[in-house]
C-alpha cells in the first residue's frame, strides 16, 4: 500500500459510520486503556526524573576530578548521555519484540544465565577486577554478567509464574520451583570468588 492509501484506510476506519445508526464509531479508548496509559505516562516522567536527577550527580560529583585530569568538566555527564542514548533506543527496540516469544526461550535464557554464571568463575575466562572474578574482558570493556543474568531470571520467573497461573496459589511444590529459579542465579552470584 502506498501512503495516500494507507492514510485512507486509516481514515476510513478511525471515521467508519456505525451501520445501526449513522453515527461515528468511538476512538475513545476503554477505562482499562485509558488507566494504562496515564500510569505509563506516570513512569515514564519518573523515569525521566531519576535519570535527569543521576546526570546532575555525575556532574557533581565528577566536574572538578574531571577537570584535573585535563578533560571538559562535563567528560563524564558526556559519556553518560551516550550510554542513555544507546538505552532509550535498546528500550524502544526492545518494546517492539512481542512477550510471547520470550516466554517459549524461557529454558533457553535459564541455561544461559546459568551458563554465564559458571563461565565466569573459570580462570582464563572470567577475569579478576579489584580482587573479585565476576568479569569478562573485551579488549578495553569488561562486563559483568550477573547484570544480564538479573533480566534473564525475570523473564524466566514470570514465564514460568504465567504457565502456573491459579495452580501456583493451590501448589506449594510450585511456590518452590518459582522462588528456586532466581536462587539457582543468586547462589551462583554469591559464591563468586571475591
Amino acid at each position: 500500500m502506498d501512503k495516500p492509501s494507507c492514510l485512507a484506510f486509516f481514515l476510513m476506519k478511525v471515521y467508519s459510520v456505525n451501520q445501526n445508526n449513522n453515527t461515528p464509531a468511538t476512538t475513545t479508548l476503554s477505562a482499562d486503556q485509558a488507566e494504562l496509559n496515564a500510569l505509563r505516562g506516570w513512569l515514564i516522567m519518573a523515569a525521566s526524573a531519576l535519570i535527569g536527577l543521576g546526570v546532575v550527580l555525575i556532574y557533581s560529583a565528577s566536574a572538578i576530578r574531571s577537570a584535573q585530569a585535563g578533560f571538559s568538566t562535563f567528560y563524564y555527564v558526556e559519556k553518560q548521555v551516550v550510554w542513555i542514548a544507546i538505552s532509550v533506543v535498546v528500550m524502544l527496540l526492545c518494546s517492539r519484540i512481542d512477550y510471547h516469544y520470550l516466554e517459549k526461550l524461557r529454558w533457553g535464557f535459564l541455561l544461559l544465565a546459568l551458563g554465564l554464571l559458571a563461565a565466569v568463575m573459570i580462570p582464563g575466562i572470567g577475569t579478576v577486577t579489584n580482587g573479585a572474578r565476576r568479569w569478562f574482558r573485551f579488549g578495553s570493556m569488561s562486563i559483568q554478567p550477573s547484570e544480564a543474568v538479573k533480566i534473564l531470571m525475570v523473564v524466566v520467573t514470570a514465564a514460568f509464574l504465567s504457565r502456573m497461573g491459579k495452580k501456583l496459589t493451590k501448589s506449594f511444590f510450585s511456590f518452590i520451583i518459582a522462588a528456586l529459579l532466581p536462587l539457582s542465579a543468586a547462589a551462583m552470584i554469591a559464591i563468586e570468588p571475591d
